[in-house]
């Protein structure tokens, strides 16, 4: 614009000078000298068809003027006709009256190259008049002529400017400008201009401004701007290939010329059919209208009102990939700025920021999240977006509402309370309901190895923050969500045997149904809502599928702790009334969870499994020759429990096994004199004898108590484990689900090799 008023002056500055040298000369004189000697006048050629003057009337008129550019051909100013009319009788009473200047088809052509434009010789040449003037000037006291300038018309104008270096054009056509008087005393000078862009839109002005106080009203109502021209600045700092969208305004401004910021800015503005593309020619996003309803904007107190925010038709997406992402692409990096301020802080008072919006309205939107850093791709869209809020302020309380759909009938609900300028303190609910989880098949590919084969999803998350600690409360609703079995070719990142754990938090009805509490401070660096969800409902994950008894047992209320695992006696062949009630409890849980399998893994110390045999036969030879009337095909079981109740160190079960064994045994302990007693091979054959004995046992009562055959295997450890297990006597308690075992056999050996974080949820969740 100061441009523009630039080219102005200048070509009023040159006609001005034309019109006084017709005044002095014969018009066709006139017209022939300075069609000659145009360049000697202002530096370049002039040529005029047609000069008219009346000396009496004070009428002018010139007709086909142009100004040539420095190569004599192009033209840089035309016009058809420029008419001044002046009272040439007011100048007796020091008075310049302008009666009338009409400028019919004006045609001004500028050209920028960098720093340099197209009329730069004439500010030159303007320049040095100016100050030739100055130093000419009469300094003698005069009273100052009185100046009134009434009816100026500018008809059918246009201004085309081009930037060469950024091939950027603004052809502005049909202008037409009106002032029925310029005044200097006082009153209001009113200018009125219309114009319209050859690429679509058009401009309209009506100004009022004060020349004594210069106070100024501007109404501006602009229709449908092309706003595409921008693309070609907005390059300096964007990666963009194409920028489209029609902007209209109708606003009005008010201020005053001696304080520029000081200005109030009310009206309407929007923008529609926006649309910007990435360098790869994909629309980064789309807009179908934008609305702001301005109550007032002012600088000079940074008061930002506005009454209502209009939004439809958004569409846009963010693309992930592994070291960059499509809205960092759009940003060009800037030069790091070496300079640096001398003013602190402390020595500026800052205004306080005073924003509110009355009304926030978005509907009708679309945000697409496409993550490419998986093997398989993710997209998910979100549509039919909408943002609700009645009052929105920068350090009030504001509620804000956001409802969407999310895909196969899914739906989410966020409800926002809180402070724009203090996120300290705030109330966030979220609701996602009938979410299909097969969308989120490639995040379970990457992150367990499981294909996902079908499920629905909803979640709640209410969440508190107070003082900047988060408190939340998140309910997880999962309906017959069911995996496939686990792909060997894929390498997890968290190794989790993800159907066992799915299947044991499943109720009777297929649905499953988790609280994931979480805390944290919100401004430590390590905070990460996402990550602190992930890593509690992972843990919890892991630990549920690890130790599945132990969950199973909590769930029905049974003891876990006697359910890990049975203490065994090596020569023990029926089992304890104890025994008996963990075989019951066992048996709940396989009715509860059909589809598990239980697996008792006998475990034997052998070389103590020996040594209790050898002392069982050892103390049983002394039990009978105690009682010669019994023998041992007579022996009852209270025979049998009067024998364990033999102690080892009783002297005389020593002095008993010191007179049957061997001279060499005779000074050994009584362990080793028992074994001495017998071969080491019957020994053990005693022991695998007493093995297979409660096997078949175990099988047989878990069965009668409706276990069915197929969700049993009561097994003893592999020969090769057996030959080296040096731990407790007992079946180990396990229970399996059918094509997860290998998984949970990994995660049991390595649970944490893989898990978002070697600590459990709650350690996580406090050290964040």
């Amino acid at each position: 614009m100061k441009k523009f008023i630039k080219i102005l002056v200048i070509t009023l500055i040159v006609i001005i000078f034309l019109v006084i040298i017709c005044a002095i000369i014969a018009p066709p004189i006139a017209k022939n000298y300075i069609n000659k000697h145009g360049k000697e006048l202002v530096g370049r050629k002039i040529q005029i068809n047609g000069l008219y003057s009346n000396l009496f009337t004070g009428y002018n008129r010139i007709s086909d003027f142009t100004l040539y550019e420095p190569d004599d051909t192009t033209a840089f100013v035309s016009f058809d006709t420029l008419v001044v009319d002046l009272s040439l009788y007011r100048l007796l009473a020091n008075e310049l009256r302008v009666n009338e200047i009409t400028l019919v088809h004006p045609r001004v052509m500028v050209w920028q190259k960098g720093d340099v434009f197209n009329f730069n010789d004439l500010l030159a040449l303007a320049s040095s008049d100016t100050t030739e003037t100055a130093s000419s000037k009469d300094t003698t006291n005069s009273s100052p002529m009185t100046i009134a300038i009434s009816n100026i018309n500018l008809r059918q104008g246009r201004v085309y400017y081009e930037d060469k270096i950024r091939q950027s054009v603004w052809d502005m056509e049909d202008m037409n400008l009106h002032i029925p008087g310029v005044y200097f005393s006082g009153e209001n000078t009113n200018v009125g201009i219309n114009l319209n862009f050859s690429n679509g839109g058009s401009l309209q002005t009506q100004t009022e401004y004060n020349l004594t106080n210069g106070d100024y009203l501007i109404h501006l109502n602009l229709q449908d701007l092309a706003i595409d021209n921008l693309q070609a600045y907005l390059t300096d700092y964007l990666n963009i290939s194409k920028l489209g969208g029609l902007l209209s305004a109708d606003m009005d401004i008010t201020g005053n010329v001696n304080h520029v910021l000081d200005l109030s800015v009310k009206g309407q503005t929007g923008l529609k059919k926006l649309s910007l593309a990435d360098m790869h020619q994909k629309n980064v996003l789309t807009l179908d209208t934008i609305g702001i309803d301005i109550q007032e904007i002012n600088p000079s107190t940074n008061t930002f009102y506005f009454n209502t925010l209009t939004m439809r038709g958004l569409t846009t997406s963010f693309d992930l990939y592994k070291e960059h992402n499509n809205l960092s692409d759009l940003m060009k990096a800037s030069p790091a700025d070496t300079t640096r301020s001398t003013v602190t802080t402390d020595s500026v008072a800052e205004t306080p920021t005073r924003l509110k919006l009355n009304k926030l309205d978005i509907a009708e939107c679309s945000f697409t999240f496409n993550d490419h850093t998986l093997a398989q791709p993710f997209s998910f869209p979100m549509t039919h977006i909408s943002v609700q809020a009645d009052s929105v302020t920068l350090s009030g309380t504001n509620h804000i509402l956001m409802k969407m759909n999310m895909g196969q009938g899914g739906s989410a609900f966020l409800n926002w309370k809180g402070k724009l300028d203090d996120i300290s303190n705030l109330m966030l609910t979220l609701s996602i309901k009938n979410v299909d989880l097969r969308g989120f098949d490639p995040y379970c590919l990457a992150y367990f190895a499981y294909p996902i084969r079908k499920g629905n999803l909803a979640f709640t998350s209410v969440n508190v923050i107070t003082d900047n600690m988060l408190e939340g409360r998140n309910t997880l609703d999962a309906f017959r969500f069911e995996l496939e079995n686990k792909r060997k070719d894929l390498k997890a990142e968290y190794n989790i045997p993800m159907k066992t754990a799915l299947y044991l938090i499943k109720d009777k009805n297929d649905k499953i149904n988790m609280e994931l509490p979480v805390k944290g401070n919100i401004t430590s660096p390590e905070f990460s809502y996402r990550k602190l969800i992930f890593k509690t409902l992972t843990n919890l994950l892991v630990k549920i599928a690890v130790s599945p008894v132990t969950f199973m047992a909590n769930s029905l209320g049974l003891s876990p702790d006697k359910l890990q695992s049975i203490p065994l006696d090596p020569s023990q062949w029926e089992f304890t009334s104890e025994q008996f009630t963990t075989f019951n409890d066992l048996a709940k849980i396989i009715k509860d969870k059909p589809a598990m399998t239980l697996v008792l893994e006998q475990q034997i110390n052998l070389p103590r499994a020996r040594e209790e045999l050898a002392l069982f036969n050892a103390k049983k030879k002394y039990y009978l020759s105690q009682h010669p009337e019994k023998s041992d095909s007579t022996l009852l079981a209270i025979d049998y429990a009067k024998i364990g109740e033999i102690e080892t160190k009783d002297q005389n079960l020593n002095t008993y096994l010191s007179g049957i064994v061997a001279p060499e045994h005779q000074n050994n302990s009584v362990t080793d004199k028992a074994l001495s007693l017998v071969p080491e091979q019957t020994l053990q054959d005693q022991v695998d004898r007493f093995i297979r004995l409660r096997n078949q046992k175990a099988a047989t009562y878990l069965i009668t108590q409706g276990i069915p055959e197929a969700n049993l295997r009561v097994e003893t450890i592999k020969p090769e484990a057996l030959k080296i297990y040096n731990g407790k006597n007992q079946y180990k308690i396990n229970l399996v689900l059918p094509g997860d075992e290998q998984a949970q056999a990994e995660a049991a050996t390595t649970p944490a090799t893989n898990s978002p974080e070697k600590t459990n949820a709650q350690t996580t969740t406090d050290r964040t």
